[in-house]
């Protein structure tokens, strides 16, 4: 898919491009970038979810059934429609690395939303049955700052220790006796009040933990272990571990885009920036990112090709990404 704004206009000229040469690749080209703009959106609302706590399911399954859907429809076509035509090469070095790196890119989409095991943080729980939900609402630390205070200072005696007190309108409650007399046992134990119970001699019996313990699910349900192939999602596609094949296509994209693209070509850069983020997110490899974002950006200056000023705005801000990966976590 075209992760960003730069990947969609490149995908849109290529599909104008081929399509005086050949209507139903450049079909297939439009409907992907249609996809692309769909489950960007999605993609971002689910993220927006899951950063608020990565141990929560979403608000709903719909939004990661929808994702996977329109992945593996993406794929679908990518993979049926667009790689058999640009094997060869004959529609350009761009159209071929763009058919390879859509192939991976949506693959990517599965590593972080289907993939079983999780590869990631933020990989979907909504197929885990094991885990419990986390309130996302939990209450902010207080440090004191909004505590009221135990005194509460004079003002012209309407207001006393207990707090302000409008004239003409009775207490909230009567106050009690028993908790704030000096013959409380509770407030004053050591008082020498005649008539006042003593306290026990002896201590009180344990308090049996195990019939007092509440708990962690009501009776009768108990977890419920469900495998990966009756997972909720797994009508659309199975649940597997989609990372080696991810792996694998990326790797081919990368060695097309170095062999076809010059270093500063926004596309090949795109790809670096995706092929990093996907080592970092899921492969667990933030050395190997950080490698291959360095070695895209000092290629990038040392290429001595020339670029339009749009070219140029492009690689600017594909460098300065790959830059934050240089930095992230380092």
């Amino acid at each position: 898919m075209a992760v960003s704004q730069i990947e969609e206009k490149i995908l849109g000229r290529l599909a104008k491009d081929s399509l005086p040469l050949n209507e139903g690749l450049a079909t297939s080209l439009y409907q992907v970038l249609g996809l692309s703009i769909m489950l960007s959106k999605k993609l971002l609302k689910a993220r927006r979810y899951r950063r608020l706590d990565t141990n929560r399911n979403t608000k709903s399954l719909q939004l990661y059934h929808h994702i996977i859907w329109l992945t593996r429809e993406g794929l679908l076509i990518t993979e049926q429609n667009i790689l058999p035509y640009c094997q060869s090469g004959q529609y350009g070095g761009e159209c071929r690395v763009m058919a390879a790196k859509l192939r991976a890119s949506f693959y990517h989409v599965l590593c972080l939303f289907h993939n079983h095991p999780s590869s990631s943080p933020l990989s979907s729980r909504a197929y885990d049955t094991g885990g419990s939900p986390s309130s996302v609402l939990a209450p902010k630390a207080d440090n004191g700052q909004n505590r009221p205070s135990g005194k509460k200072r004079q003002n012209d005696g309407t207001e006393s220790e207990e707090g302000p007190r409008r004239k003409g309108k009775a207490p909230l409650r009567d106050p009690v006796l028993s908790m704030t007399s000096d013959a409380s046992y509770v407030t004053n134990p050591y008082t020498g009040t005649q008539g006042q119970t003593p306290p026990p001699t002896m201590p009180p019996p344990p308090i049996p933990t195990e019939a007092r313990r509440t708990p962690a699910l009501p009776p009768g349900l108990n977890p419920i272990s469900i495998p990966a192939n009756a997972a909720s999602a797994s009508f659309l596609l199975p649940a597997l571990d989609y990372v080696p094949i991810a792996k694998e296509y990326f790797n081919a994209a990368q060695y097309l885009a170095t062999n076809l693209l010059f270093p500063a070509n926004p596309l090949r850069l795109s790809l670096s920036l995706e092929h990093a983020a996907f080592l970092q997110d899921c492969s667990d490899e933030p050395d190997r990112a950080r490698r291959l974002a360095r070695a895209a950006i000092k290629d990038v200056y040392a290429s001595s090709e020339g670029l339009d000023d749009e070219e140029f705005a492009d690689a600017s801000t594909l460098v300065q990404l790959l830059g934050g990966v240089v930095r992230r976590n380092s």
